[in-house]
């Protein structure tokens, strides 16, 4: 989602609307993409976080950046793309995005089975086994990360000056919520972490009152 709508925080903007504005949104940047040149994903495998940044496009737009399809070998500083092409090259930067470690931790105490991407966390805050273990930035906004980050810390201070955590010590053991607003992603198993903000946040704000005080 885009931070404002119309000078409104698209936050506020009802859970109904969020969806199809989020999809025209999507749309507007996918034919930024279409018109540089760059590959875009079918709404039918799923959608795509989008590029909201204004740089990515204007450099494209300017010949600063050439698009090439994706890299099936590299030998030295020889590069060789999926259409056959072969370039020598200055630099590769890896920018694969990335995999949840802790090493430091036991995984049984995070939930983590041995084959899995993550840590299977409730409200990807919470091992459902473990008590006042927990996790905060372990996920992926569809847009500003800060307030969730907020929004987690604010919700483990509750629970740990709560009195009576039984309510939600019960819910912690049962599914997951919905955490992406109903939209579904594409490549979602490995993207598991994404979440929608606004619907991140109204879900923490209706657990909070299972934590007595």
């Amino acid at each position: 989602m885009p931070k404002f709508l119309v000078n409104r925080p698209t936050g506020r903007v009802p859970h109904v609307l969020r969806r199809p504005i989020f999809r025209l949104f999507c749309e507007f940047v996918r034919s930024r993409s279409r018109a540089v040149g760059l590959p875009v994903p079918h709404f039918r495998d799923g959608w795509v976080v989008p590029i909201v940044g204004g740089q990515l496009h204007y450099h494209y737009s300017h010949g600063h950046i050439e698009h090439r399809g994706d890299v099936v070998h590299v030998d030295g500083d020889r590069v060789t793309f999926a259409e056959g092409a072969e370039e020598q090259v200055d630099l590769v930067v890896m920018a694969t995005g990335f995999l949840p470690s802790y090493p430091s931790i036991d995984r049984k105490l995070v939930n983590w089975p041995k084959d899995a991407l993550k840590p299977s966390l409730y409200l990807h805050i919470v091992p459902p086994e473990t008590r006042n273990l927990f996790v905060v930035g372990m996920v992926r906004p569809m847009s500003s990360h800060w307030a969730i980050y907020d929004k987690q810390a604010h919700f483990i201070a509750d629970y740990l000056t709560a009195g009576d955590t039984t309510a939600f010590d019960t819910a912690k053991h049962g599914p997951q919520p919905d955490l992406q607003a109903g939209i579904p992603v594409y490549n979602s198993d490995q993207y598991r972490l994404i979440v929608d903000r606004q619907e991140y946040i109204d879900v923490l704000r209706r657990h909070t009152p299972m934590l007595k005080r």
